[in-house]
């Protein structure tokens, strides 16, 4: 199928979103390579929230968080390199280099710390933002995080007066750390593929419907019916003396 027959690049093809408000600042930044799409809604607000889209979407998707959050925030949204209107190097596609991007694009904004939301693959790059570079994590978004690690069992937090004394869990945190790595290794091998799919006009792999069944011949109504074999009766027949 086509991109003419779709009605425009496959991206543009999903279900529509909720409309998203007007933005204080939208443009494309150039950041590691690429020229990577954002923008910036109540730019005078508080605590300053980035969201990250899901693999192969794009910012329009947070139509119905935007408007709800940019009422106490300061909201960014941005499409990742590769989609919706970003663009890409040959590099592949992944969550460290993904995670990178945002963090050059918050540089280049001047935004020295965020709460930072994801979805799906943007969470997964959220959370290799935090690993990378929890100094960039502001310290509500670090408490609310804090308190779902708790909430998860792999954080012990106790406090005392103003101090809050926190100890990680080994085994609940090694789980966590062996799934992580298995997601990342499944979906960054693929990325690249479906990145790929998305922008090539053709179907990469067009499904064909199987050939239809034979009809079965129809019995002719001049045919001679075919002798029936006689049953035998139930009754019983006389008793000899």
């Amino acid at each position: 199928m086509s991109e003419a027959t779709l009605g425009g690049p496959r991206w543009q093809t999903l279900p529509q979103p909720a409309p998203m408000p007007k933005p204080d600042e939208a443009g494309n930044a150039p950041v590691n390579g690429i020229r990577m799409h954002y923008a910036i809604f109540n730019r005078s607000g508080g605590d300053p929230v980035i969201l990250l889209h899901g693999g192969m979407g794009n910012s329009d998707h947070w139509g119905n968080q935007v408007p709800a959050l940019m009422m106490r925030h300061k909201v960014i949204v941005a499409d990742s390199r590769g989609q919706g209107r970003s663009t890409r190097t040959p590099e592949p596609l992944g969550y460290r280099l993904m995670a990178g991007d945002a963090l050059a694009l918050l540089d280049r904004l001047d935004i020295a710390k965020t709460a930072v939301v994801g979805w799906s693959d943007g969470a997964i790059t959220g959370l290799e933002i935090a690993i990378s570079a929890p100094h960039r994590i502001s310290l509500p978004a670090f408490l609310k995080h804090l308190r779902t690690l708790e909430r998860a069992g792999l954080v012990l937090g106790r406090k005392t007066g103003r101090v809050r004394r926190c100890r990680l869990v080994a085994a609940p945190l090694g789980r966590a750390t062996d799934w992580l790595t298995d997601y990342r290794a499944f979906w960054e091998g693929r990325l690249d593929s479906l990145e790929r799919y998305f922008r090539t006009p053709q179907e990469n792999d067009p499904w064909t419907p199987p050939p239809p069944e034979p009809a079965k011949p129809r019995r002719s109504s001049s045919a001679a019916p075919s002798p029936r074999r006689a049953r035998k009766s139930s009754k019983r027949g006389p008793t000899r003396k």
